[in-house]
């Protein structure tokens, strides 16, 4: 369920067999997502992607809408081209591909992130994670998660410019994507990078028969 400030939506065909629809974003278009729920240590966000440009793609935030806060996660295309995700605030990182996505081709882009519990450490577990593009890992990190730290439900945020803090205090507006996207999940367990590659092969209708149980 989608909510947009937008009332004529820029709706064009989209990725995979059959009929779908993708939506076109322009620079300064966001759209807020009617998911509010809990993510997981073992999690996975997957979207598709298509670009010429560069700009903010996903915002997973505590609070909906434009400001990176603590525990915001972004998915952006940068302006080289590559793929950049990043959480801010508790255990701060970035991770960016070496592949370039803006040549208007649909690309798969999937995030996935793994929890591991050693119940000798009480105070923090640690979290990999990994990005995918087209079914390919790209980068990944792993980094501690804070057990004490208590992480609300998130909200999803898709383009639209987005106001990042800075050390002088004031913040810095990145644009949002200039592009198209489709079929944006998200799962409440870890994705494999078989599973992933079906998704792809099916997007890029190269195999309908590419997932398996």
């Amino acid at each position: 369920i989608l909510k947009s400030n937008n009332n004529t939506p820029g709706w064009v065909s989209g990725v995979g067999f059959g009929n779908s629809s993708a939506r076109k974003f322009a620079p300064s278009e966001g759209l807020n997502t009617a998911f509010k729920e809990k993510i997981p240590g073992n999690s996975s966000v997957a979207i598709w992607i298509k670009t010429t440009e560069f700009g903010n793609v996903i915002h997973l935030s505590q609070d909906e809408g434009f400001l990176v806060t603590n525990h915001s996660r972004i998915i952006q295309v940068t302006k080289s081209g590559t793929v950049k995700a990043s959480q801010y605030g508790d255990s701060k990182f970035e991770i960016e591909s070496t592949s370039k996505i803006n040549d208007g081709k649909w690309h798969h882009i999937a995030w996935v992130t793994k929890e591991e519990i050693d119940e000798s450490i009480i105070d923090h577990s640690l979290i990999h994670h990994s990005i995918f593009m087209d079914s390919t890992i790209e980068g990944e990190i792993t980094v501690k998660k804070n057990l004490k730290s208590e992480v609300g439900k998130y909200k999803v945020r898709i383009g639209g410019n987005l106001e990042f803090p800075s050390k002088n205090k004031n913040v810095i507006t990145v644009a949002g994507i200039d592009g198209t996207v489709d079929n944006l999940r998200i799962y409440n367990f870890a994705l494999t990078q078989k599973e992933i590659h079906g998704f792809t092969m099916v997007g890029l209708m190269r195999s309908p028969i590419a997932i398996t149980s």
